[in-house]
């Protein structure tokens, strides 16, 4: 029974409907960008010496990186996959 006392029948379960699937698509990457923030800081780290950067430098645009790119994939499958 839905709100209202109106019937569920024919429609889709609410996690299994389409908004509520991309939205989750983007809160899961969201959720991998913070993981690939130690990643990006290593790579920053690694090559120091070259660019100068120090951590408190690299650590901004290691999180703004990790968060476009993780995202980016998210919009990029959400709108291949899309039907």
């Amino acid at each position: 029974m839905g709100l209202g006392g109106e019937s569920d029948e024919g429609k889709g379960s609410y996690w299994t409907s389409q908004g509520c699937e991309r939205g989750m698509i983007r809160a899961y990457a969201i959720g991998l960008s913070v993981g690939a923030v130690r990643p990006i800081g290593g790579v920053f780290f690694a090559t120091s010496r070259l660019t100068q950067l120090a951590p408190r430098d690299f650590f901004g645009i290691a999180f703004w990186l990790s968060f476009v790119l993780s995202f980016a994939t998210a919009e990029a499958w959400i709108r291949r996959t899309s039907s």
